[in-house]
């Protein structure tokens, strides 16, 4: 987590896991080797930074939150707008990456 301020509020599951980048990021997967590699399927890494800053898969959303600078995550989840289109690509990521068998 970017500070530990922002760990004393209570957040949905798809915002803590693009808070922590503890989700269903083809990276996170690849990390524990349960992912043959760590890339979105547009190529590039898939990690948290990759969906919320250039991922062509993600762009409509990423246009609607409204931050001058992705990276400032506080600033960035003060807005229940930009929460809404977060939670979206969250959303996304997990429909586009594979369930990891048990």
């Amino acid at each position: 987590m970017p500070e530990v301020k922002l760990a004393t509020r209570l957040y949905c599951p798809t915002i803590t896991q693009v808070l922590t980048g503890h989700g269903r990021f083809p990276a996170y997967f690849n990390r524990f080797g349960l992912a043959a590699n760590a890339l979105c399927q547009c190529g590039e890494i898939g990690d948290v930074w990759h969906y919320l800053s250039s991922c062509p898969t993600t762009e409509f959303m990423r246009r609607q939150i409204r931050t001058n600078d992705i990276s400032d995550f506080k600033a960035l989840i003060s807005d229940p707008r930009n929460v809404y289109w977060i939670q979206q690509i969250s959303r996304h990521v997990n429909d586009l990456t594979p369930t990891i068998p048990q």
